[in-house]
């Protein structure tokens, strides 16, 4: 009895198709999980993976145009409406944001961030997007109890207005890293 032929370094599947140790990420596959030669690959191809981020950082700048930006051209517009009534006052910053409904904001973002991270990886989320997306379901409950006592008598303009800016500049840094692990995992 003859003994049987050894496979090819590897898994067996051919260079190049995106199997657990192929040379380069197959067509849509992912960049985390092991199916296209991802950053933990010993044989992650560097030119495939400044090309996926690169494509990543891309679509990271056109969520941060459309999402973000768009998200707050209300206040600014209501801002400079106001610039254009006789006895206007410029509010402060903390005035401004407190009347930005930036919790809203957040909220919106954060809900986004998270059914991306659930649609986009198919139930094998990387740990360092199952993390981002634990951290934007704290933001998101926080902003959405925060967001509740804001209509409220009594309510301190300054300290709101502080906490709707850190709240929202946690949600960035939150929901953009979470879109760009997102992107970085379906770039082909």
């Amino acid at each position: 009895m003859a003994d049987a032929p050894t496979p090819p370094p590897g898994d067996g599947a051919p260079a190049g198709t995106g199997g657990a140790f192929g040379n380069a990420p197959a067509l849509g596959g992912s960049l985390w999980n092991g199916s296209g030669g991802g950053p933990g690959s010993p044989t992650a191809d560097p030119a495939a993976l400044k090309a996926a981020r690169h494509k990543a950082l891309e679509k990271l700048g056109l969520w941060f145009v459309f999402a973000v930006i768009f998200a707050v051209l209300p206040t600014v517009a209501r801002f400079l409406q106001g610039l254009t009534q006789k006895g206007h006052q410029n509010p402060g910053l903390y005035e401004l944001a407190s009347r930005a409904d930036l919790y809203i904001v957040c909220m919106g973002l954060t809900a986004t961030a998270i059914g991306q991270a659930l649609m986009r990886t198919e139930g094998k989320m990387p740990r360092a997007l199952k993390l981002w997306s634990v951290f934007n379901i704290v933001v998101l409950a926080l902003v959405t109890f925060l967001a509740a006592g804001t209509e409220t008598s009594g309510v301190d303009q300054v300290a709101l207005g502080q906490q709707s800016l850190i709240l929202l500049g946690a949600t960035l840094v939150s929901t953009g890293w979470t879109t760009y692990l997102c992107e970085l995992e379906v770039s082909p």
